[in-house]
């Protein structure tokens, strides 16, 4: 869990770009992942935060907290769960609720079908970081303080 992502003012506009994404109404390809790489994330402030977690531990974040989890180099199967919950007085999305056929629709949603199809979802998320002026990548002089390119793209 980075910590304080999901209230630092340095993620602000991740939280009102990347954080108000719906994958299957935009045009975003691929896994919907901000990003694979833990120094990008950590870029705009925050720090990871861990513990040893043991079976049947439970962790609970908010939407806008970004999180992820490490290689599984276990000799056995991780499991996780995505659980949401909303304020009851929000409209449920149909997407995410059992049919009178017994199936949810987004499960065959446009983006489960095609997200790697670039002519259904034409911007990679390196494309929509760079639109929402949020890109980041890391700078190749060893001058730099920390190692980083702080610029922000437009």
């Amino acid at each position: 869990v980075l910590r304080g992502s999901h209230q630092i003012p340095g993620y602000d506009r991740i939280r009102s770009t990347y954080g108000e994404l719906d994958l299957d109404a935009g045009d975003v390809s691929g896994t919907g992942w901000f990003t694979e790489d833990p120094e990008e994330a950590l870029h705009f402030g925050g720090r990871f935060e861990t513990a040893h977690f043991r079976v049947g531990d439970i962790v609970f974040f908010g939407m806008k907290t970004l999180h992820g989890s490490c290689v599984n180099r276990a000799d056995f199967l991780r499991l996780s769960c995505d659980v949401r919950f909303q304020p009851k007085s929000d409209p449920i999305d149909p997407r995410w609720v059992w049919n009178s056929e017994g199936k949810i629709s987004g499960e065959q949603s446009r983006w489960a079908l095609h997200r790697h199809d670039r002519h259904v979802f034409p911007r990679s998320m390196e494309d929509a970081k760079r639109h929402w002026e949020v890109h980041w990548k890391k700078c190749s002089d060893s001058a730099s303080k920390d190692g980083l390119d702080n610029q922000t793209n437009a």
